[in-house]
């Protein structure tokens, strides 16, 4: 279903279904994170699943919840594409049209399921603007807002913009 990482980092593990899972703690906010090619999409996308420590690895209910996002993509990218087109057009990106085959995922942060938390977010690289990626938010499958973020290197990994931002 999955492509696999197969390079591994210092601070890794073993995942049967996911590959190598690579550990990163900031602080405030720690993940496992892996790259796998997503069947909707067809370049390598960052997954992140939230952690509070590096003892507590991706869970059965995060792994769930992560195919249960890849389930319903078609229908959450729809979700979003409102807030999108209404977030690009107060910032005056130019673009003229904005749907599923403009949207490129670039990661996937995946909530600690366990502790009650269903807040995620996915972002998006639009294939027209190569500089400007879309953060949607949502609350298990609502769309709830969407950030922009501007680079004029080559995309940075969700996690990257992560510590950029300070935000978890």
């Amino acid at each position: 279903m999955f492509s696999k990482k197969t390079k591994p980092s210092s601070d890794t593990v073993k995942d049967a279904e996911f590959g190598t899972f690579s550990f990163a703690d900031y602080g405030d906010t720690a993940s496992y994170s892996c790259k796998l090619t997503l069947p909707i999409s067809l370049r390598k996308v960052d997954v992140f699943f939230d952690t509070t420590s590096k003892g507590h690895l991706p869970t059965d209910q995060q792994k769930q919840f992560f195919k249960s996002i890849i389930e319903n993509y078609e229908r959450l990218v729809a979700k979003a594409i409102p807030l999108i087109s209404v977030t690009a057009a107060h910032q005056n990106l130019n673009i003229k049209t904005i749907d599923k085959s403009t949207l490129q995922p670039v990661s996937l942060i995946v909530p600690q399921i366990d502790i009650g938390t269903y807040k995620w977010d996915i972002t998006f690289e639009v294939t027209s603007l190569k500089t400007s990626f879309f953060i949607v938010y949502f609350d298990q499958f609502t769309p709830l807002s969407v950030t922009i973020e501007k680079d004029k290197r080559k995309p940075l990994t969700k996690l990257l913009l992560r510590l950029l931002n300070g935000s978890s």
